[in-house]
């Protein structure tokens, strides 16, 4: 890794608590969501949140912050945020967004983008509207780094999901099993369930992390 390699990071809040002693941020950075979490380590909400704010406390004017439009606690803090915003979301609104019209994926009001298709959903396997957010977060990310939208389209219609995230173990005498072991708050269990359309039997283990 050399001062011009692009590194790709999922920083847990634990991790951004170190940027503080060098007060420095990503060039692009990310916050797909907010739920309550790790409340056995932070006194409270709001200080859960100044953990992952340093993700983006430390940017400059010509960083990106990416940011989800659905999200309430995300639209409260945005103007915090001293980079630029690009927010994603199925909605397409003013200002640089990547959103969904007529079923495709579009970048609009950055990076000389207006309302160009990037992909379309009827080509992304994942399911569940979680799964679509996401994939509209990691446009944004991919296009701010510079990848092309064709790389990006042929990486949507090719991706299959990752590791302990509703992923499939097998079948057995027709019940297909699922190990969602990622979703570690109910929130994104929840989102998970709903994004089943057979009859579930949900096993799970849980700890309120307080």
């Amino acid at each position: 890794v050399t001062p011009e390699t692009k590194v790709l990071l999922e920083l847990s809040s634990f991790a951004l608590e170190t940027l503080e002693a060098k007060r420095k941020s990503p060039h692009i950075s990310a916050i797909t969501n907010f739920f309550e979490d790790h409340l056995n380590r932070y006194a409270d909400m709001e200080d859960y949140f100044h953990a992952k704010s340093h993700i983006y406390l430390y940017q400059r004017a010509d960083d990106y912050c990416v940011l989800n439009a659905q999200s309430e606690t995300l639209r409260t803090h945005a103007p915090e945020v001293p980079s630029q915003i690009v927010w994603f979301g199925r909605n397409c609104a003013k200002g640089k967004h990547v959103c969904v019209k007529e079923n495709q994926v579009m970048a609009t009001g950055f990076l000389n983008l207006d309302h160009s298709p990037i992909f379309s959903l009827s080509d992304f396997k994942l399911p569940g509207e979680h799964n679509i957010e996401n994939a509209l977060a990691a446009t944004a990310v991919a296009l701010l780094a510079g990848v092309a939208p064709a790389h990006i389209q042929q990486a949507m219609a090719e991706f299959s999901g990752v590791p302990f995230r509703m992923e499939k173990r097998g079948v057995h005498n027709g019940v297909t099993f699922m190990n969602d072991t990622a979703s570690t708050v109910p929130e994104s269990t929840v989102l998970s369930l709903q994004s089943i359309k057979e009859p579930v039997v949900l096993i799970s283990g849980v700890s309120d992390k307080r």
